[in-house]
């Protein structure tokens, strides 16, 4: 066998092992640091296994292995997850549902917060990054470039810190500390700076 589909193997393995233990890490009744960093440098050994082996078209390979794990576990929890209990009194069941709407409002509030928000502060270390690399003599294609791969990676990972956090307060600390490297990107465009 030729060393680049040995390396496809290993990454999409990775990739599987990568997922497993993030799913493992997340199932456990406390939050375990360790294993989810484990799991998420599974992940990265894959995206360079898959790279070496075949460069975006090994990455993109040896991911499907991971999503398909990954929407393996999902089928699995959607198909154990308990269904409600039946409100029985009527009282009970106004009571109940204004609850619910409150959850879901908290939720909707959360993702928002939480999605939009990481994503904003994903585009604006995308944007730094490009900014430091033209500043350290990259080409503009090259630094183009590593802005759009930064924007995904790092929204994944601020999603999963998000994930761990219980507290909104905690969330919106962590989203300000990576909103400064963008703000800091685009001090010179805000302050009309020319170059």
């Amino acid at each position: 066998m030729e060393a680049w589909a040995l390396l496809l193997i290993l990454a999409a393995l990775l990739a599987m092992a990568g997922v497993a233990l993030l799913r493992a890490a997340w199932s456990r009744a406390g939050r375990s640091p360790a294993m989810t960093a484990a799991g998420w440098a599974a992940l990265a050994a894959a995206s360079v296994a898959g790279g070496l082996s075949g460069g975006a078209w090994g990455i993109a390979v040896a991911s499907l292995f991971g999503m398909g794990l990954a929407g393996a576990f999902l089928l699995d929890a959607a198909r154990r997850a308990p269904a409600g209990k039946p409100v029985r009194q009527p009282r009970e069941a106004g009571r109940a549902r204004e609850r619910a709407d409150r959850r879901i409002l908290h939720r909707s509030l959360v993702f928002l917060t939480t999605g939009l928000g990481g994503l904003l502060v994903s585009i604006g270390l995308g944007i730094a990054s490009r900014g430091l690399a033209i500043l350290g003599g990259w080409e503009e294609a090259d630094a183009n470039s590593l802005a759009l791969l930064i924007v995904p990676v790092a929204w994944a990972i601020l999603l999963t810190i998000f994930l761990m956090q219980e507290r909104s307060r905690a969330r919106f600390a962590t989203m300000g500390a990576f909103a400064l490297p963008g703000l800091a990107a685009y001090a010179p465009i805000l302050l009309g700076w020319q170059a």
